[in-house]
């Protein structure tokens, strides 16, 4: 088996396609997936190329590389102060599907979501966070101090960098100097995510 064949079968199992579902999402015959998959075509097509970037975003030159690592990312409608049904341990609408986006060496990240303000923008910190960045989570039981977390609790869903306070509490930090710190109770905490990197988009 190739690499490439190897990436590609890992790209359909992890997402728990058969051969016959992933063929039909791709639009090529069964038997084209399975030579690709089992080494006898060691190249893509221009089609099946264009389609695996089109809907797994995906490029060759990831396909083909020898470490590649590919996982679909859950993207949540999370926003600050809204509140839905539980999911992943964490308040995600269930309104509709999320959206889903392909980051290659992923394995520590549980989810992704859009931030939303200016309150963790700080133009002077590596960690600054802009309105729109996607930002990718792990959630986590226990905080690294000084760390950039999303929380969410009693009083919403929100980003912050999280030191620890007196007693039961947690400090919680923006980056930007026109927004106080606050505290929060540990026991008002639903759950924490380690906001691993953040993504900018930009539209060009």
């Amino acid at each position: 088996m190739t690499e490439l064949g190897r990436n590609i079968k890992k790209l359909r199992e992890r997402n728990n396609f058969t051969q016959a579902e992933f063929a039909r999402i791709l639009d090529i015959q069964q038997g084209s997936l399975s030579d690709v998959e089992r080494g006898k075509v060691k190249t893509l097509s221009d089609k099946l190329e264009k389609a695996i970037k089109r809907r797994f975003g995906i490029t060759k030159e990831i396909l083909i590389g020898e470490e590649a690592d590919i996982d679909l990312i859950n993207i949540y409608p999370v926003f600050s102060g809204t509140y839905f049904g539980k999911t992943n341990s964490f308040k995600i609408s269930k309104k509709k599907e999320s959206e889903k986006i392909c980051l290659p060496y992923s394995e520590n990240i549980d989810f992704c979501f859009f931030a939303r303000g200016d309150s963790m923008k700080d133009k002077l910190s590596d960690k600054s966070i802009s309105d729109k960045d996607m930002l990718c989570c792990r959630i986590v039981e226990n905080i690294r101090h000084g760390e950039i977390y999303l929380l969410d609790t009693k009083e919403g869903i929100f980003v912050r960098k999280i030191t620890e306070g007196d007693n039961d509490f947690f400090i919680c930090t923006p980056l930007n100097s026109d927004y106080k710190p606050h505290t929060i109770n540990k026991s008002d905490i639903y759950s924490i995510a380690h906001v691993i990197t953040a993504i900018s988009i930009k539209h060009l």
